[in-house]
């Protein structure tokens, strides 16, 4: 289900996360609560005037691409940040997956379809103990090691 991509580049966030939406389509047949999740369009190139109206309206920089409001596993709600393959968080999303996990919520990073598609499964399922190896935790120094990572980079 991977897209393959003739040029040797990595597929775009976009077509990966396409990708995902067209099985979540096909999977909420098997797991209804599919159908609650959701994309924040956060990405995007945007005049001055549209980005400080959105903004007006709520629009915050770095909030995770999907999210999945419904309880499982002992989370209030399910976020996933999206990335190609080879991307990496800014630190505004780190510092967005930080607290929405410090209140409770699952929270993940996915750089493609298939990790992404994991976690899904795994949460909607239940399965807590699957869902667990994709989760990002504070209590594992998870987002301190991103950010770590992310310096380094620079």
């Amino acid at each position: 289900m991977s897209l393959d991509n003739r040029y040797g580049k990595a597929p775009s966030e976009a077509a990966e996360q396409s990708l995902l939406l067209n099985w979540v389509r096909f999977a909420s047949v098997k797991y209804p609560v599919l159908d609650m999740l959701v994309h924040v369009p956060n990405e995007g190139k945007r005049s001055a005037r549209a980005g400080s109206e959105l903004k007006r309206q709520g629009l915050k920089a770095g909030y995770p691409d999907l999210a999945l409001n419904a309880a499982r596993c002992g989370y209030h709600g399910l976020f996933i940040e999206m990335k190609k393959r080879g991307g990496r968080a800014t630190y505004v999303q780190i510092d967005w997956l930080e607290c929405l996990e410090h209140e409770g919520n699952a929270v993940a990073l996915c750089d493609c379809m298939e990790s992404a598609r994991n976690v899904l499964e795994s949460y909607v399922r239940g399965d807590k103990h699957a869902l667990d190896r994709f989760l990002l935790k504070a209590e594992n120094d998870d987002f301190d090691l991103l950010r770590e990572r992310k310096g380094r980079l620079k």
